[in-house]
């Protein structure tokens, strides 16, 4: 995904090819890996210039944010202009930790992205019921624990997990009532 600002940028998401940065990826019991490697290149929001041909990611991308697992959603405001991102949360909480964790979690988050940003993936997961991020258990959370994620940026607005919102766009007409416009 990605999607174009009116000051002639491009942000795109370079979505992660991890579930949690484990040293063996989706295995259970792994320990996630500390720092994440996976991070330099992945699980977060790149900026290029929109008009520039044949960019590279390390060499012309600018790191906008990053902590962010795969935001399968990505848009624009022409309104706040603004970038706003909707995040996949990670799997297999339920399966490995069902004493700890819901099948509704980790929650599907949506962000209002600004540049510098860290949303903590995947160190960190969003607990909607608890309202806060706290630490993944392959980095020693126990789904109270907020421990780093106390500093992460939190999501704009949360989703049970698995409900998997896909897609995001800014209403611009005029045919529904006015609650719905520039939203």
């Amino acid at each position: 995904p990605f999607t174009f600002d009116d000051q002639g940028n491009m942000y795109v998401n370079v979505g992660a090819p991890s579930n949690a940065c484990q040293e063996q990826d989706r295995q259970e019991g792994s320990p996630g890996q500390d720092p994440c490697p996976i991070l330099e290149r992945f699980g977060g929001i790149w900026r290029f210039d929109a008009e520039t041909p044949n960019q590279t990611q390390s060499e012309d991308g600018h790191r906008f944010a990053t902590g962010i697992r795969n935001a399968v959603a990505i848009q624009w405001s022409p309104f706040s202009k603004k970038l706003y991102v909707l995040q996949h949360g990670r799997d297999m909480l339920h399966n490995w930790y069902p004493e700890t964790y819901s099948d509704e979690l980790p929650a599907e988050e949506f962000f209002l992205v600004e540049d510098g940003d860290n949303f903590g993936w995947p160190y960190c997961i969003y607990d909607q019921n608890q309202s806060k991020k706290v630490l993944s258990p392959e980095y020693g959370g126990d789904g109270k624990e907020q421990g780093r994620c106390a500093d992460m940026k939190d999501p704009i607005m949360a989703f049970p997990g698995h409900y998997a919102p896909n897609d995001l766009m800014f209403y611009r007409g005029e045919q529904f009532p006015q609650k719905y416009r520039k939203g």
